[in-house]
């Protein structure tokens, strides 16, 4: 448990992660959500490091999106239908029970359509695929410029130093 608690950022259980820091750094470092709201999409990204891993990830927020969504108006129009029930029971009215039938049935339209629809909520117009190229600039690569950058600016600085040593004394 120590060893842990270091790892994480000390002794202090203060300095321990929460649900809700893992939810700000993915929030804020890893997924981003666009939506067009000229053309209704919503796009969304996953940034890793691991290409596979953030075309997995991609593809699953919106299948599980979809799965939340599809169960959650499923449950509503079940909801929707008990009540409408109750409410035919209390009613003599013909055309008042017509109505409720007509909700009822709509209601249960909507539950066959969330059940037999993958794509409930969004629907998927090009998954997630792993990217050819790396999403973020090559460390390897920075690192040498960096290096050959600084060489650069040392032998100039180098090199005007010995030209002013070198100069008579009166320039």
């Amino acid at each position: 448990m120590e060893r842990e608690r270091s790892a994480l950022g000390g002794n202090d259980p203060d300095d321990v992660p929460t649900l809700w820091d893992a939810y700000e750094l993915f929030d804020r470092k890893v997924r981003r959500v666009y939506h067009d709201r000229k053309t209704g999409l919503v796009i969304l990204s996953i940034a890793r490091e691991n290409p596979k891993l953030a075309a997995q990830w991609g593809n699953e927020l919106v299948r599980r999106a979809n799965a939340m969504l599809r169960k959650r108006a499923g449950e509503e129009s079940e909801q929707a239908i008990r009540y409408l029930r109750e409410q035919l029971k209390k009613t003599s009215e013909v055309e008042l029970k017509q109505v409720l039938h007509q909700l009822i049935e709509s209601e249960m339209k909507e539950i066959i359509l969330a059940n037999i629809n993958e794509d409930f909520a969004f629907k998927v117009i090009d998954p997630a695929a792993i990217p050819e190229e790396a999403f973020k600039p090559k460390v390897g690569l920075l690192v040498l410029l960096g290096v050959l950058v600084g060489v650069f600016l040392a032998l100039l600085a180098n090199l005007l130093r010995k030209q002013r040593e070198l100069s008579p004394a009166g320039h």
